[in-house]
């Protein structure tokens, strides 16, 4: 009947089809069931199969609103074909009507009735179409909200690969050997970061190892030098008093020969009262002449123990320089730290983005990166300007005459810098051992040397390293910082103790110019 075939066709405009081709088939069933009266039974059936493929022609067009985003322009001119087709049917249609108008004035009250309900049906489907067309909207919107973040997820990516490749031309090392960075995957952007943590992790182990020899070498130096200042300084305070010693034996032998001539120049005064300036003039001649030899031996002397004390100062000069340049070199660390605990949290930043990425694009292809937070090295516990050691001018060689020259191998030197040159981590070997193997929390023997990371052995031997970045100690500058301190303490001690040992060996110089003056007052 014409109620059910409205029915049906609301039904099927709700659930995605053309509303205005349903009216019009609503329409033309109408017509054709006030046809069906006058027509006879081959009429009738020629007007079903019209009626069936109008409406296999619904359900095609229902079908093609279902499908993706991109093809609803074409959907919508598909449809504005069919209505437009069916409109021009419709005008047949209704001249056939005008024509059978007489025949259909006795249904005309039904056909009033059908169209009130034609017209809310009509309503119903323009409520229909309009929600539809809003819904399309929507996805239209949300189709290029994913269009900007899959954009913005391919700027990231591409960021990386450019880091990747920064990486590998500054470190010389390929990362993936049968694919480019411009075609990296997603998938193998873990595994290359991986690679980069595991490098990183080989030679901060290497560095370790070099910081650790260092600083024994530094105590051993420590301890070579207070032997040794310890030897220097017991020898010169014998020689100090070697010295005082013979001067006073000395200046009392003259004192006693001066008492002598002064008794006998007075006992035979009286006697010789003719000859007493001659005898005067003579004597006082040949003590002149004793004095002067004796003073030009102790200025000799004296100038032998300046000219020894020269060449020690040199000495402890150089010595004091190679330590001046260790500290210096761990100083330069220290304040390096910093660039790498900037880099250490860009690397943080990247691993969170990348897991964020992944989160959201792909939900089956996540790939948790088991990072910790980046070390955060304190460097407010560094010391803010370099730390000076004044060095005064000090004499004699018997203060550091059994001390060894302490030079640094030009050898050793020269690979050292070739390796800060090729490491790109070089700035981590200002933290101790100690602080970063509790950090990771292993023993030394399970702690991979420099050597046997770059082997191949015992890179098959190793197992698979994660890319979690290693914590830092927060008391490394403060130990740094008070070792620096000691050995300041330790230099300025030597120097006030030979500045001591030095006015005592002037004395011996101020007593001599002290005996001169009594002999010129002897002598006039």
């Amino acid at each position: 009947s014409i109620l059910s075939t409205v029915m049906e066709n609301s039904a099927s405009s709700s659930t995605g089809g053309s509303p205005l081709s349903s009216v019009f088939c609503s329409k033309y069933e109408i017509h054709s069931e006030s046809e069906k009266k006058n027509m006879g039974a081959a009429g009738k059936e020629h007007m079903e199969t019209i009626l069936e493929e109008y409406w296999q022609k619904g359900r095609d067009e229902q079908k093609r609103l279902n499908e993706t985003t991109e093809l609803h322009e074409q959907q919508k001119i598909g449809l504005r074909l069919i209505v437009a087709d069916l409109q021009t049917k419709l005008k047949k249609v209704q001249l056939e009507r005008d024509a059978l108008q007489d025949t259909r004035q006795k249904e005309s009250q039904s056909q009033e009735i059908v169209k009130i309900q034609l017209k809310n049906t009509i309503q119903e489907l323009e409520a229909a179409n309009q929600l539809k067309e809003e819904m399309l909207r929507a996805a239209d919107s949300q189709a290029e909200r994913l269009k900007k973040m899959v954009h913005s997820h391919e700027e990231v990516l591409l960021e990386l690969r450019g880091i990747l490749m920064g990486y590998e031309e500054t470190t010389g090392k390929k990362l993936c050997e049968h694919e480019n960075f411009t075609t990296l995957h997603i998938h193998n952007m873990s595994t290359a970061f991986a690679d980069v943590l595991r490098d990183l992790e080989y030679e901060v182990s290497y560095l370790k190892e070099k910081v650790f020899l260092v600083e024994e070498e530094l105590e051993s130096l420590k301890k070579d030098s207070q032997t040794q200042n310890q030897l220097l300084l017991q020898q010169c305070q014998n020689r100090i008093e070697q010295v005082g010693s013979e001067h006073e034996q000395e200046v009392a032998a003259l004192t006693d020969k001066a008492n002598s001539a002064r008794s006998n120049t007075n006992g035979i005064h009286s006697q010789m009262e003719i000859i007493q300036n001659v005898f005067y003039y003579k004597q006082t001649r040949y003590q002149n002449a004793v004095h002067a030899h004796q003073v030009s031996h102790l200025e000799s002397t004296v100038s032998q123990l300046r000219s020894e004390l020269q060449e020690a100062k040199r000495m402890y000069e150089d010595k004091v320089g190679y330590l001046e340049k260790q500290l210096q070199l761990a100083r330069s660390e220290i304040e390096a730290r910093t660039e790498q605990d900037q880099r250490s949290q860009e690397s943080g930043k990247l691993n969170d983005q990348i897991h964020q990425l992944l989160v959201k694009t792909k939900g089956k292809f996540c790939h948790h990166f088991a990072c910790r937070d980046p070390p955060r090295l304190l460097t407010a516990d560094l010391p803010s300007q370099d730390v000076t050691l004044p060095f005064t001018s000090l004499g004699g060689e018997s203060i550091f005459s059994a001390a060894p020259h302490y030079t640094s191998s030009p050898k050793k030197v020269s690979q050292e810098e070739r390796y800060r040159e090729r490491s790109p981590v070089h700035l981590l070997l200002t933290s101790p051992p100690d602080d970063l193997a509790a950090g990771r929390s292993a023993s030394p023997e399970h702690r991979p040397s420099a050597r046997e990371a770059g082997t191949p052995d015992s890179a098959a031997a190793v197992p698979q390293i994660t890319s979690q970045p290693m914590e830092m100690s927060e008391t490394t500058p403060r130990r740094l910082q008070k070792k620096m301190e000691s050995l300041q303490n330790l230099v300025e001690s030597l120097q006030i103790k030979n500045q001591a040992m030095s006015s005592i060996i002037r004395t011996p110089g101020v007593k001599t110019e002290k005996a001169k003056e009594k002999e010129k007052k002897l002598a006039k």
